[in-house]
């Protein structure tokens, strides 16, 4: 090797050299400053758990009331106020160990004049809106609920420590006011609630059977002592097109009443209402076997949607935008839900006849006779059935109360669909199948027309 190139590689080796002690000596500042960066963001949160610690109250300041979105505390607050509402509607003066102590002191309430110094309400109030401020142990909710179709405002405050809460009503006014102002405190410490015993939280957790649950008992309760509010949390193309008016609303409900009084926990009767405490029991026994039979649960882009169906086969599409804000649909052939499309559409002609009589069955379980009538075909029906008085009777006499497809099975003759199906009656097991037989011609855009043998 010649002189020029020894100095050449002589020069480049130490230029590598200088190279990688530069980059050893970057990556040692890089991962100091990131140490430093590291150190101090540790240090801040470690003054501010301090500050906390030491100043409670100032967790909340510049803080803004947000609406609750959990539901197990949602309904752990609804419990206190359900409470609450429960003494106001029994006159119980014990409702003043319920009422924040300052809002009593400031309106001179004692157990004798606080039914003279607060609103009192009936026995249908629903939370349906609720706001939270949450501190380190002292929390407040700001809730509007409605009662008789009036609007009620209240604010519930807890303490986690003593495990206790108090209420005080306000009015529209101070509610809105609350929820969109910022929280500006110089408090030090967070308040405190006596515990009386009588005003003790309880917190607890709710499974998703327990919040489907609270879906379904809320809307039997609204469909037997407030209809208007159960007509108006009808999805809007639901109701349109499943009952023209609030009267044919009425009478669905009149017609499944019996079956919602045996459902509705808040309609079932009470021990006291027996003359021994043996008939009670026989009662409680046969009533708690019906209600909420199955659900599912599916997220929407806009929330999340329960699917339930009760102990007669009736179904429950609970749309939820928020905790105890829904829409409902109640039955699965009015419309046709993309879960029914996309099972119909990719199924075969089995399949189609096995949802069409689906739909018809569940409608003649609903009542709902002008559906199966409008689906009949034309000629069939006006050879047959005149009047859709004449094709209720028809029904009466060939189905159960409440009918379970528990056989099927069909052939195919031309274009029509010859179907033989055995069934149950859902209220008793014991009376024997009935077989039935229906055929059903399909159609475009999943329409069918059926006609029965008689």
């Amino acid at each position: 090797m010649n002189k020029s190139k020894k100095f050449i590689l002589i020069i480049g080796t130490i230029v590598l050299i200088i190279i990688s002690a530069i980059i050893i000596i970057l990556i040692f500042m890089i991962k100091n400053q990131n140490n430093y960066q590291e150190s101090n963001i540790l240090k801040e949160e470690q003054e501010k758990f301090l500050n906390t610690l030491d100043n409670p109250a100032q967790s909340i300041n510049g803080k803004k009331p947000e609406e609750l979105k959990f539901e197990s505390l949602y309904f752990t607050v609804d419990s206190c106020i359900n409470k609450y509402i429960k003494y106001l509607i029994e006159q119980n003066p014990l409702i003043c160990k319920l009422i924040d102590e300052q809002y009593i002191n400031e309106n001179g309430i004692n157990e004798q004049n606080v039914y003279d110094k607060i609103p009192t309400y009936n026995n249908s109030y629903r939370t349906s809106q609720m706001y939270s401020i949450t501190g380190v142990t002292y929390s407040t909710y700001y809730v509007k609920g409605t009662d008789s179709n009036k609007n009620i405002y209240l604010i519930v405050n807890t303490d986690d420590i003593n495990k206790s809460f108090s209420i005080l009503p306000i009015d529209e006014q101070t509610f809105n006011s609350k929820i969109n102002e910022t929280i500006e405190t110089s408090e030090k410490y967070e308040k405190e609630i006596t515990n009386n015993s009588y005003n003790t939280i309880s917190y607890q957790y709710f499974s998703e059977q327990d919040i489907v649950e609270k879906y379904f008992q809320d809307y039997l309760n609204n469909m037997l002592y407030d209809i208007e509010k159960a007509y108006e949390f009808l999805n809007d193309e639901y109701r349109e097109n499943r009952f023209k008016s609030m009267e044919d609303f009425q009478n669905y409900i009149q017609s499944n009443q019996s079956k919602m009084l045996k459902m509705c926990k808040n309609a079932r009767k009470q021990y006291t209402d027996f003359s021994t405490y043996e008939e009670y029991e026989e009662y409680y026994r046969t009533v708690s076997n019906f209600g909420l039979s199955k659900y599912s649960i599916e997220e929407t882009e806009n929330g999340k949607r329960y699917i339930c169906i009760d102990s007669y086969g009736n179904n429950y599409i609970f749309n939820v935008s928020s905790i105890m804000q829904y829409t409902v649909i109640l039955d699965t052939y009015t419309l046709d839900l993309p879960e029914f499309i996309e099972k119909y559409d990719s199924g075969n002609d089995e399949t189609k006849l096995t949802l069409n009589v689906g739909k018809v069955i569940e409608a003649i379980n609903n009542k709902d006779y002008e559906y199966v009538y409008n689906k009949l075909n034309e000629t069939f029906r006006n050879n047959n059935f005149s009047d859709i008085s004449i094709f209720e009777k028809f029904i009466e006499n060939n189905f159960y109360e409440i009918n379970e497809v528990v056989e099927f099975s069909y052939k195919q003759e031309g274009n029509v669909y010859v179907c033989t199906i055995g069934l149950k009656n859902k209220e008793n097991s014991s009376d024997n199948l009935k077989s039935v037989t229906i055929l059903i011609q399909l159609l475009d855009n999943r329409n069918f027309e059926i006609s029965f043998s008689v």
